[in-house]
């Protein structure tokens, strides 16, 4: 079962990152996971936004799995989940 909600990923060239949205509690919790982290999973960098949006629903169940754990770990009050690396190398461990 996917969590977002039903609006399309955003790329945001100002933030380098991708947001999209995710059911929370009550409200939708607005996501970024940054360039650099669609980057290391694919291993090279996006040559254009198509790519990056392809790399993003092609990796979004591990996606949506880091940003529910961080959610998890942060508390029930987040308002914005930010993604790098770090936290999607944490759901492979």
């Amino acid at each position: 079962m996917t969590q977002h909600e039903g609006r399309g990923p955003d790329d945001l060239k100002d933030r380098r990152a991708i947001r999209f949205g995710m059911r929370g509690d009550q409200d939708i919790i607005d996501c970024m996971v940054s360039w650099e982290t669609l980057e290391c999973l694919e291993g090279k960098p996006a040559a254009n936004r198509a790519e990056r949006l392809e790399w993003f629903e092609r990796h979004r169940p591990q996606i949506e799995a880091a940003a529910i754990a961080k959610r998890h770990s942060a508390g029930s009050d987040v308002r914005t989940i930010s993604l790098g690396p770090e936290d999607l190398h944490a759901q492979v461990a």
